[in-house]
């Protein structure tokens, strides 16, 4: 006889999986399949042919705080994007997206408490409840869910980000009208929630709308100064008057996200940004042939000079043990920490050698079988954030294992790697064996092994640039000796590990 059971345990279950999906608010997008691909595949190959497509710029030297990249269609402006995002590293907590409104007329900067933006090639979590928090310290910060009902130069980015970062949270805001003054409060408020994280500052916004290619080119150039210069007031003066002088040629708008770039530059400027550089122009009639009625397109990146020391060459640092095990501890510490919270604390310490900048990698070992490793070889952070960050990364987001598990991390062992800067060399002869890191590079393909790769594995000096090359950079194992274009880098390497001082 039919108890009902069945159904109750099937209703019970439907009650489990369905009501946190109903819970969250999800924004799905807009112009998928019309601005970018629809299809996951065709998203993710275009995507990375437009950041490996770009050319190397020049080397900044600095912090990356931020970059200005176009929002129209990829096939106009996708390529002009993969240069912004091609400079920006894979080390950020969050990123504050700036973009045009172009449906919404309310003033200040307009967001909506989404837990995620999906795109075709993934999810992008929002923090929802920072943004709440800022909307409530801040009377210029609003919620207006119609402004993203329809907008799309908040979605075309998220496809780049996805691509170019590996764990972030997403602080999306449009922005239709706002004055210097009070662009200038809301960077104070975003600065003090955010002042011991990573951020990084996107503005998303097309220049010069519709005149002919050469009155463009001409409107570019001169807005594209007054951004580079980091000067809100000018921005705006110099977007007014292009427009007045330039009305009988059709041209609408020097800058489509003009309030997004004065927002932008503002918070830029509080996180410490006080440099920047044009890395790509274009406009539409490159693409379309129709050099009648164009829109331009820039990306542009803001940093600051690097600070505090950078070491080049040969190592010549001294820790005592105590410290060692002080940091070997706090990267033990932030993988707990980021478990428990998912974010990444930095080093609380007073010697003033986690204030110097080095390149660091974090090698975690299981068995004396590796488990993880993820680092950077340039010195782009201080030590203090470096550590923290690649121990978390190496237990999470190392993609050929599985994050590490709360339960296995009394059965790992933590290494730290504290490099000199790279140095490229002419002759492998330079390279000396267990001294030596060693950096392939070709193009966009490169790869790097640790000097202790060779004292583990016992390779000969062949051997280790064969597997270098085949293993790490994706190239044949003999292209070290018979490509041109090869770059070998060499580093020295300062190391210590939880097993050798136990």
């Amino acid at each position: 006889m039919y108890n009902g059971k069945p159904k109750i345990v099937f209703l019970f279950i439907l009650f489990i999986l369905i009501i946190p999906l109903m819970a969250e608010e999800v924004k799905y997008p807009n112009v998928a399949g019309a601005f970018y691909p629809l299809k996951t595949e065709e998203l993710e190959t275009i995507v990375d042919n437009f950041i490996n497509k770009a050319k190397e710029t020049a080397d900044i030297k600095g912090k990356i705080y931020g970059i200005l990249v176009p929002h129209a269609g990829y096939i106009y402006s996708g390529a002009v994007a993969g240069y912004g995002y091609k400079v920006i590293n894979d080390y950020y907590d969050y990123v504050i997206l700036l973009a045009t409104s172009h449906t919404s007329g309310e003033y200040g900067l307009l967001t909506c408490p989404y837990n995620a933006f999906v795109v075709p090639n993934g999810r992008v979590n929002v923090d929802k409840k920072l943004l709440k928090k800022l909307i409530k310290k801040s009377k210029f910060i609003k919620e207006d869910k119609y402004a993203f009902i329809k907008e799309h130069a908040v979605e075309v980015q998220l496809p780049f980000l996805l691509k170019k970062l590996k764990v972030f949270k997403l602080l999306p805001f449009v922005v239709s009208n706002i004055e210097i003054s009070d662009a200038k409060k809301v960077a104070e408020v975003l600065y003090d929630e955010l002042k011991d994280k990573r951020v990084l500052i996107v503005i998303s916004t097309d220049l010069s709308h519709y005149p002919p290619s050469f009155i463009a080119e001409k409107a570019d150039k001169e807005i594209i100064d007054a951004i580079l210069s980091l000067d809100s007031k000018l921005i705006k003066d110099r977007a007014y008057q292009l427009v007045i002088d330039n009305i009988e040629s059709n041209l609408q708008t020097s800058a489509c996200g003009e309030k997004a770039i004065i927002a932008g530059v503002e918070i830029l400027k509080k996180f410490g940004a006080d440099k920047s550089m044009l890395l790509k122009y274009s406009h539409s009639g490159m693409i379309s042939g129709d050099n009648s009625r164009v829109v331009g397109y820039a990306a542009i990146v803001f940093y600051s000079e690097m600070k505090g020391d950078i070491k080049m060459g040969d190592l010549d640092i001294k820790i005592s043990n105590e410290l060692k095990k002080r940091l070997l501890k706090h990267a033990r510490q932030a993988i707990y920490h980021y478990l428990k919270t998912g974010e990444v604390l930095k080093i609380k310490d007073d010697e003033k050698i986690l204030d110097e900048y080095f390149g660091v990698f974090v090698t975690l070992k299981k068995n004396d079988e590796l488990r993880g490793c993820i680092g950077m070889t340039e010195p782009l952070l201080p030590l203090r954030e470096g550590i923290p960050h690649f121990a978390c990364s190496a237990a999470f987001n190392d993609p050929r294992f599985y994050p590490v598990k709360e339960n296995e991390l009394k059965e790992i062992d933590l290494e730290i790697s504290i490099l000199s800067k790279p140095q490229k060399i002419k002759n492998i002869d330079e390279i000396i064996m267990k001294k030596h890191g060693v950096i392939v590079k070709k193009g966009n393909r490169s790869g790097l092994f640790l000097p202790q790769v060779a004292e583990e594995t016992g390779w000969n000096k062949e051997e280790f640039l064969s597997n270098l090359c085949s293993h790490k950079a994706g190239l044949p194992s003999d292209a070290w000796k018979k490509d041109k274009d090869i770059e070998i880098f060499i580093f020295t390497v300062y190391a210590f590990s939880e097993k050798e001082l136990k």
